[in-house]
């Protein structure tokens, strides 16, 4: 069934790909990758990148925090060569006064000069970050793909990665 509106379909029930997974107990939970550029680095032609990773760990069915676990993550480019070393960091429960954050585990990265993003040229890195037990055993590994680019606003102009972009587009909704 559908509902016809103004510029688009309202359509009921599930209209895309659906899979349902099963997963361990104690597992990683979300990622989030913050990956840029300085600009000032952009307008200098070498284009020196930053990485930011956050990793969320889930309880276990008894509700604490694992003991004792690492996340070991690293960068990769679109070839499968790692870039830099592999970086570890451990598990902590943020225990804030306020609000429960969760068990996470957090890194910042600086791997020196990177390809740029742009839909011209879509440069794409792999991040593979890996659950380390306390115990040594590697219990799950997802790899996360992102660009390096850089987003600003000057004197009107949207700037990606220092050059000026126009976007033209209308309000479009795709379906079939």
């Amino acid at each position: 069934s559908y509902l016809e509106d103004q510029d688009q379909w309202w359509m009921a029930g599930l209209h895309r790909e659906v899979f349902v997974e099963a997963r361990s107990p104690i597992g990683i939970e979300d990622i989030r990758i913050d990956s840029g550029i300085d600009v000032d680095t952009v307008r200098s032609g070498t284009a020196s990148g930053h990485l930011n990773v956050q990793v969320r760990i889930a309880k276990d069915s008894k509700g604490q925090p694992p003991k004792g676990f690492q996340v070991r993550w690293h960068l990769e480019d679109a070839s499968g060569q790692q870039i830099g070393d592999a970086r570890v960091c451990a598990v902590a429960s943020d225990t804030s006064a306020y609000v429960f954050a969760g068990i996470t585990a957090t890194d910042s990265w600086s791997p020196g000069r990177m390809n740029l993003w742009s839909a011209e040229t879509p440069n794409l890195y792999r991040v593979i970050v890996t659950l380390v037990d306390a115990s040594g055993h590697d219990l799950e590994t997802v790899c996360v793909r992102t660009g390096f680019r850089s987003v600003e606003v000057q004197d009107r102009s949207l700037l990606i990665n220092g050059k000026r972009v126009i976007i033209r587009g209308v309000n479009r909704h795709d379906h079939s």
